[in-house]
């Protein structure tokens, strides 16, 4: 038994506190952290620094947990860091082919590189960042990891303007002029036109021709001859009878 404020409590083996349930239950709420569909390729603690361009001095942003992350959809790496506790952003872009990881001041356990759009603080913006690591291991390795993550940005690239130059010839053979069914119709209608062209008669169709000719001019003189001979015959037969 012990005393609190007056009151007397026992402490004895079957005693133990109350359990009240909540009035109001919250849900469990899931904040998702836009990581779900990215592959960790290398993650290290390190501490994160950005140069101030006004001040021109080194200001620490945080230490924390730095990621290079793969999406297999994009097929895209970016650079992700978040500070300890508060899991804030403290770097948050992409890896491009051009960036050059510098020694500091000489240091083996420290890099230097420039981005033109870190989002971690909301809108994308140019910013110098140097990256100290806990040994030069920590950083050798992370150099290594990042030139992987370089050249897998860029064949990604490569084969992004590989498939552009394909498509720009086909679109190119498919826009190019083509003989349309209407205009085989027309040349099979010239040709059937140049079949049927009148040739030259030969010299043996053209003598049968003239022979031809010249018999049917004889038929219409005999003729016309015969046709005369009658009338002047009807002619004296009529003088005679009105004598």
């Amino acid at each position: 038994m012990t005393e609190v404020d007056g009151q007397r409590l026992s402490l004895g083996e079957g005693d133990h506190d109350p359990h009240f349930e909540p009035i109001i239950s919250l849900p469990e709420v899931i904040v998702p952290t836009l990581e779900e569909e990215e592959t960790v390729l290398h993650k290290v603690r390190a501490k994160l620094f950005r140069h101030d361009k006004d001040s021109k001095e080194w200001k620490e942003r945080g230490t924390g947990e730095a990621k290079l992350l793969f999406n297999e959809q994009n097929k895209t790496v970016r650079v992700l860091m978040r500070r300890d506790k508060t899991l804030k952003l403290c770097a948050n872009h992409y890896v491009m082919p051009d960036m050059i990881l510098k020694p500091n001041c000489g240091s083996d356990r420290a890099w230097v590189w420039s981005t033109q759009a870190d989002a971690a603080d909301g809108s994308p913006k140019s910013e110098i960042l140097a990256m100290r690591f806990m040994n030069a291991d920590a950083a050798k390795k992370w150099k290594e990891k990042f030139e992987e993550a370089k050249s897998l940005v860029q064949k990604t690239l490569d084969d992004e303007k590989e498939d552009d130059t394909v498509e720009k010839n086909d679109d190119e053979v498919s826009t190019s002029p083509s003989i349309s069914e209407d205009e085989d119709e027309d040349s099979e209608v010239i040709d059937k036109v140049q079949s049927l062209t009148i040739k030259e008669p030969d010299n043996d169709s053209k003598k049968e021709e003239d022979v031809l000719v010249k018999n049917d001019t004889k038929e219409e003189n005999s003729i016309v001859k015969h046709d005369s001979n009658n009338h002047e015959d009807n002619k004296t037969e009529a003088e005679v009878q009105q004598q």
